[in-house]
């Protein structure tokens, strides 16, 4: 609003005052009061456009390794700042806090790191395979969260391997479809040389339980 000439901010107070039948410091404290929420609210809305984040107590200290590939460490979340870098097989720490796919570290840094690598095996070491002279045929790294071995294809239980573990199959490669479409593979588990069979598809064929070896 440009004012008129002669005619000062105060005066407008007045005025505006007059028209609305309240006092000019009734009218000053409220645009004061409404100017102060504003600024109060402006970060809360900013807020709401960072990354979900939520706390689950029971991750608290709890430990997890890196897994076999390099990790960053970024400073915030949303994982435009690099802190370090950490390699693989690195012992890391969790604080409890996670996002969509992140989850905060304090050991051995500060920081966020992706989960998708991480394993649960905190004292995971690389892979030596089943051992020399066993007939190895190709890697494959679980997907999922855990499969079960089993004796046979829906077969007694036999151990249960957890995502990023590696199993070797047969070589040849032994695979048998049930019925119900799910294709099973026969493979060495747990870096020995028992071997077992886990089902590398659901049924139907569709989806995959275990991918190639990076």
């Amino acid at each position: 609003m440009r004012l008129k000439p002669g005619l000062n901010r105060c005066q407008l107070f007045v005025g505006l005052a007059a028209a609305l039948g309240t006092s000019s410091f009734e009218l000053f404290m409220g645009s004061a009061i409404g100017f102060a929420v504003s600024q109060r609210i402006a970060p809360v809305l900013a807020q709401t456009a960072d990354i979900p984040l939520y706390e689950r107590p029971s991750y608290n200290n709890t430990c997890r390794s890196s897994g076999t590939s390099a990790i960053t460490v970024y400073s915030t979340a949303s994982q435009t700042q690099v802190v370090r870098q950490l390699q693989p097989y690195t012992r890391i720490t969790l604080t409890g806090v996670l996002g969509q796919g992140v989850a905060q570290i304090q050991q051995p840094a500060l920081g966020w790191v992706r989960t998708n690598t991480l394993l649960s095996n905190c004292n995971a070491v690389p892979d030596p395979g089943p051992g020399p002279g066993i007939p190895v045929g190709a890697c494959y790294q679980v997907l999922p969260a855990e499969i079960q071995v089993r004796t046979a294809p829906y077969g007694g239980y036999l151990a249960t391997v957890f995502t990023n573990e590696r199993v070797y199959a047969t070589n040849p490669p032994q695979r048998q479809t049930t019925p119900d479409g799910r294709v099973w593979l026969r493979a060495y588990y747990k870096d020995t040389t028992n071997l077992g069979w886990l089902a590398e598809t659901g049924t139907n064929g569709l989806g995959l339980n275990l991918g190639r070896c990076n």
